[in-house]
């Protein structure tokens, strides 16, 4: 599943952190679920397993994951100094392909 999390990330051109995930079935076959282009809560596990501080090596790559590309628009209502509150809704901000 490493190879194949690396694969996936390397042939899309991917530089930063996240999560990817599959599904094992019984024969040990596994399945791309889903991958999160973000830190999640279960970083802290990866930076044990590789002595590796994610945060760190961000900052000390100087990256910074603007949102958007060309063609690709990243809306939100997220703003320096949001609170989020309590009961907010999940959805932060979404993707939009503008082609």
């Amino acid at each position: 599943m490493g190879d194949a999390a690396v694969a996936a990330t390397s042939s899309i051109g991917y530089i930063g952190v996240g999560t990817i995930g599959f599904l094992l079935d019984e024969r040990g076959d596994f399945y791309f679920m889903e991958m999160n282009t973000r830190i999640q809560v279960e970083h802290p596990v990866t930076e044990i397993i590789t002595s590796v501080d994610l945060i760190e090596e961000q900052i000390r790559n100087n990256i910074l994951l603007a949102s958007g590309s060309p063609f690709v628009r990243m809306d939100s209502h997220v703003y320096t100094d949001y609170v989020v509150p309590p009961s907010y809704d999940s959805l932060l901000g979404k993707v939009c392909n503008i082609l």
